[in-house]
């Protein structure tokens, strides 16, 4: 019938009657078919992007490319469950197949332990235990991490090694410190050492003696130092001065043999350890010097010397 787009013309009673149509598909999503009177089918290229179908189940965002159909991503077949094997077929798209009972899995909450699968379903396991301390209370776990939360006791609370603080139980503090502190008064008897120093006073345990007296003679005090003279004392020996003084000499006035002397000894003097003895008749004022008990000594043999001398004089 001269029209390129009809298959199969026959004439009927003398007259050519058209057939079918001519079938113009390729089979490509990104071509336009027609078809042309005059030369038949005709496939136009669709423009790039322009959405397509590639026939693939399992594909997804399919755009045309320079007249071809191209999928852009796959097709999501997670069905979060974990126990099924997801999959895709092409010409179905996506399966999701059961796990065997007992096959691991997570239910998706931390707070439980050794989760399993039973008919294709995640079943919990044991919980996490969550006990509180003896400075907690309450307990509850978190889904999402697994941590046990608890509430603390109040501050104060007595426990097994103190009272309670911030959660925890806190030892009893300070008492270690105060027995340090008795530590310290030992200190205390480090200061007797100083009483020994006390020995010293024994050392001024000889007195003095006066020089200058004619009659007095010094048996030697204690302690204390040497008196300043006694008054009217004879030229024998005199009496040890009171209080450990010794006594010194006599005035001039005392006689060559006379007993005892009365003046044994003054009040005790003031006198220093060296000292300048009164100036004798006949006699001479003389320095001593070294510790009392060499003073006792030497003063004894100026008054030997100055009975002696005396008694030339008077002979």
């Amino acid at each position: 019938d001269g029209d390129a787009c009809t298959t199969s013309d026959a004439c009927q009673a003398g007259t050519c009657t058209p057939g079918p149509a001519l079938v113009c598909n390729d089979g490509n999503t990104c071509t336009g078919d027609a078809c042309d009177p005059a030369s038949g089918c005709v496939f136009t290229t669709l423009a790039d992007n322009t959405a397509c179908n590639d026939g693939n189940e399992c594909n997804v965002g399919d755009r045309c490319v320079a007249g071809v159909c191209e999928a852009t991503g796959g097709l999501d077949c997670n069905d979060n469950n974990p126990c099924t094997q997801d999959g895709c077929d092409a010409n179905g798209g996506c399966t999701h197949t059961a796990l065997s009972n007992g096959s691991a899995c997570s239910d998706g909450n931390a707070c439980t332990q050794v989760d399993t699968c039973q008919e294709g379903v995640c079943q919990a396991g044991n919980e996490v235990p969550c006990t509180p301390g003896e400075c907690q209370q309450g307990g509850s776990c978190d889904a999402a991490s697994g941590a046990c939360q608890f509430n603390n006791q109040p501050d104060g609370t007595p426990c097994s090694t103190g009272l309670c603080e911030d959660g925890s139980c806190v030892g009893a503090s300070g008492a270690g410190g105060e027995s340090g502190a008795a530590g310290e008064s030992g200190a205390g008897g480090e200061a007797g050492v100083a009483g020994e120093s006390g020995a010293g006073g024994e050392a001024g345990s000889a007195g003095e003696s006066g020089a200058g007296g004619v009659a007095g003679t010094n048996v030697g005090g204690n302690s204390g130092n040497a008196g300043d003279g006694g008054v009217a004392g004879t030229t024998s020996g005199g009496g040890a001065g009171d209080s450990g003084s010794a006594g010194v000499g006599g005035g001039a006035a005392g006689s060559t043999s006379g007993a005892s002397g009365q003046g044994a000894g003054g009040q005790a003097g003031n006198l220093p350890a060296t000292s300048v003895a009164p100036d004798l008749t006949g006699g001479c004022g003389c320095r001593t010097t070294g510790s009392r008990r060499e003073g006792g000594a030497g003063a004894a043999g100026l008054l030997v010397l100055a009975l002696m001398a005396r008694r030339r004089r008077v002979a």
